[in-house]
């Protein structure tokens, strides 16, 4: 489980672009024009879109992951337990994408508090 774990995060913060670099957008501001709100609505711009693009990533996997969670019946038991072994492992897949999505906006979250 920690394997699996470390590996998620890896991916999640391989994936996320995050580096000490400035956003491309603020590099494209005229140093004229680059004010301080300026970068700042420029950020929060770039973070609303990325969210926005999380968000069309996510909620397919949502419709997929509610698919399976009807499947299940029995309240008490895992839902893995109940699907076939193909399904299981189509939960599983999902259910790590979603892990690393999650932590992807995590450490995009920590990141702008800390900026």
């Amino acid at each position: 489980m920690r394997r699996t774990l470390l590996a998620v995060c890896l991916v999640a913060a391989a994936s996320s672009g995050l580096h000490a670099e400035e956003s491309a957008g603020v590099k494209k501001i005229p140093v004229a024009d680059c004010t301080l709100p300026k970068v700042w609505v420029t950020r929060d711009y770039e973070s609303i879109s990325r969210d926005g693009e999380t968000a069309k990533t996510l909620m397919p996997m949502l419709s997929k992951m509610q698919a399976f969670a009807e499947k299940a019946h029995d309240s008490t038991r895992p839902v893995g337990d109940q699907l076939s072994a193909q399904e299981r492992a189509d939960f599983n897949v999902l259910r790590s994408r979603m892990i690393a999505l999650q932590y992807r906006q995590l450490i995009e979250s920590r990141y702008q508090e800390a900026s």
